[in-house]
């Protein structure tokens, strides 16, 4: 599904969009993006759809913490393409895999969701 699909059905579900906040939250989204295998993206709820260049996530806190995380194949945030305004885990083998911003149209993709308590 389209990243805007993938946030809708959060809502759908009574669930939000999952925002890693921890290391063991960065663990368990990779955990759960190597589990869908390779060349696979997982969204991410976060995006510069509101203004290019700025990563915020989708409740408008803007995105830090990323020095954690590796870009795929070198990419960084401000070498988007046109267009890529999505944030997603993507993986092409284990041993290439990390942030890519990715257009919000692509179909395909999940999004992790939870309740809050």
């Amino acid at each position: 599904m389209s990243w805007l699909d993938a946030l809708a059905r959060c809502g759908d579900m009574g669930a939000v969009p999952f925002v890693p906040k921890t290391p063991e939250d960065f663990q368990m989204m990779k955990s759960v993006r190597l589990a869908l295998g390779d060349s696979y993206c997982l969204w991410l709820a976060a995006s510069d759809l509101a203004e290019e260049g700025v990563l915020r996530w989708w409740d408008g806190r803007v995105v830090t913490g990323l020095a954690a995380w590796d870009w795929l194949n070198g990419e960084e945030m401000h070498n988007n393409a046109e267009g890529a305004d999505c944030l997603c885990w993507r993986s092409q083998d284990a041993n290439n895999n990390g942030l890519y911003m990715a257009g919000c149209g692509n179909p395909g993709h999940p999004m992790i969701c939870y309740k809050e308590d």
